[in-house]
């Protein structure tokens, strides 16, 4: 029986097919899942300084604060 790959964390599925590399099923779950959220932020060439140190700063508290709940 095959476990619910919708159910299953980026975590949990990442791991899954790294022990079951024979499982297309479970791959395809998870590079859907990598597609469906884009893991890199763009930002403009002409932010300052001190906006890229306050946009990095903010996305650490987020990070912070996600992991907290």
């Amino acid at each position: 029986m095959k476990p619910n790959f919708e159910q299953m964390s980026k975590t949990e599925l990442r791991k899954y097919v790294a022990t079951h590399p024979d499982d297309q099923e479970a791959f395809y779950a998870l590079v859907d899942r990598l597609t469906a959220q884009p893991s890199s932020q763009v930002y403009p060439a002409s932010m300052t300084p001190g906006e890229i140190q306050e946009t990095i700063l903010s996305h650490i508290q987020n990070k912070q604060h996600s992991t907290d709940t």
